[in-house]
């Protein structure tokens, strides 16, 4: 699917899957305009000095349990791409989304992410979005990635220590 003439607003754009995620957007349309909504303006310049030449990347200062930055961020937006550390957070600023008149949300979850698997809090906060989404009226895509390797180190410490590099 291609997206013309809209504004996408972007969290968690300065990790990994963010940055990815906004170059593979800018590379995708010509007239897809980005927001990024970031705690810092000027580091996030930086990460995106090369994209920024064709003036499609606009910024949005916040933090994402501010949520009057996030409603300021999310004017004339029509699509939410939703990443953070903390889901918790997560379930207001889908409803601020909501409220602004977001016509489609994508949301990062976790693979594990089922009622079945539901024995960590943060699967169970992942769960819980999920499940707010599925409520409201607006369009919402749920991504259930597989898991990442440094997420949880700690757990793959043994494997590595293990393993037999030849």
């Amino acid at each position: 699917m291609v997206i013309r003439n809209e504004r996408i607003l972007v969290t968690g754009a300065t990790g990994q899957i963010g940055q990815s995620l906004v170059r593979q957007l800018l590379a995708g349309s010509d007239d897809m305009r980005v927001r990024l909504f970031v705690r810092n303006t000027a580091v996030t310049r930086s990460l995106f000095a090369n994209e920024e030449s064709a003036g499609r990347i606009e910024y949005s200062q916040g933090t994402n349990e501010d949520l009057l930055s996030l409603a300021v961020a999310l004017v004339d937006v029509d699509r939410l791409f939703l990443l953070t550390i903390k889901p918790v957070l997560e379930m207001e600023m889908v409803k601020v989304a909501e409220a602004s008149g977001v016509k489609h949300i994508v949301k990062l979850s976790c693979i594990v992410a089922t009622e079945q698997l539901a024995v960590e809090e943060l699967v169970q906060q992942h769960m819980a979005v999920q499940s707010l989404l599925a409520s409201l009226s607006v369009p919402f895509t749920i991504l259930w990635p597989g898991v990442f390797m440094e997420v949880r180190p700690q757990r793959f410490q043994s494997w590595h220590e293990n393993f037999q590099f030849e």
